[in-house]
């Protein structure tokens, strides 16, 4: 099998952190398959961004530090024997904060900047520009507006289009959402899932969020300390609420309500059927529920 990302044994030390051996990641196995979504979870300073920059050769050509390892993407290409340039045909990068990407005066000239460092044809752009614009369901009269008078979830599609121009095999996001607003969040994640559907792209989220990653994501790593500690399908792994807590990471509200049930002395709520949907969480508690008022007209009917 073909796989979009495949990292073996990959390990990585900033510059900065060389003189106490800090490495950054540890021993991080990780493949990704074709039209896959993985969601990246873990604290602040677990390595969730590091791992990103390491996917369209960011790291080692951007970053100085200490490689341990390969990542090799699109079935062939070294991201670190290739330039970022090369990598971004392959590799598209949204970053948390989307006015940092933006470089070109226009909506229009941010999006076709990729393409036209590819070389293409003037018509291949325009192509390329209509496609992209629907894609992120983003409407032509933005184009000629700076990106920065736009809302935080347009602009974050913008950022969106400026990588989807070149037609990457894989959409790395790194917190795209944590500047968004309720609404914005739900346009970039309308849009992200889109494209998965409609591209067969591969997608690698890192994200706090719980919620957008159990809907969305097919599996879910956790990374801790730069080492992959789960690597687990959504339900499986925010079930694990103890584990989660404790290296900084927050389930949903309903799984931390059913981790509650599952310590409960008289409930003891099974590990395994702790709800981490609202739906699940509300059929467990009509089930407990229901369970309780048979006892309580048992013991009535014991007690007469």
């Amino acid at each position: 099998m073909e796989y979009a990302v495949e990292i073996e044994n990959l390990s990585w030390m900033y510059k900065d952190n060389q003189e106490k051996e800090i490495w950054s990641l540890k021993n991080i196995n990780l493949k990704l398959k074709k039209g896959e979504f993985i969601g990246i979870m873990g604290q602040n300073g677990a390595g969730k961004t590091t791992l990103c920059r390491c996917f369209n050769s960011l790291i080692p050509n951007r970053f100085n530090g200490r490689m341990k390892g390969k990542v090799i993407v699109a079935g062939s290409l070294d991201t670190f024997e290739k330039k970022i340039h090369e990598c971004a045909r392959k590799v598209g990068m949204v970053f948390q904060d989307p006015d940092s990407q933006f470089i070109r005066g226009t909506v229009e000239e941010e999006i076709v900047f990729g393409a036209e460092n590819m070389g293409l044809s003037i018509d291949e752009i325009k192509n390329r520009l209509e496609w992209t614009l629907k894609e992120v369901n983003l409407s032509p009269e933005f184009l000629k507006k700076p990106p920065t008078d736009l809302s935080g979830g347009q602009k974050q599609r913008v950022a969106i289009a400026a990588s989807l121009i070149s037609k990457p095999d894989i959409l790395v996001l790194d917190e795209p959402t944590s500047q968004v607003d309720p609404m914005g969040k739900l346009e970039v994640f309308e849009v992200i899932e889109k494209l998965r559907q409609s591209q067969n792209m591969a997608v690698v989220l890192a994200e706090h969020r719980a919620d957008e990653i159990m809907k969305f994501a097919d599996r879910v790593i956790l990374i801790d300390d730069g080492c992959i500690l789960l690597d687990e399908p959504p339900r499986q792994f925010f079930q694990k609420v103890d584990l989660l807590l404790a290296k900084g990471v927050y389930p949903p509200q309903v799984a931390q309500l059913g981790y509650l049930l599952h310590l409960d002395r008289e409930i003891q709520l099974p590990k395994d059927e702790i709800p981490v949907t609202i739906e699940e969480g509300i059929a467990c508690l009509t089930k407990i529920l229901g369970k309780k008022l048979k006892e309580g007209e048992s013991e009535c009917n014991t007690a007469n």
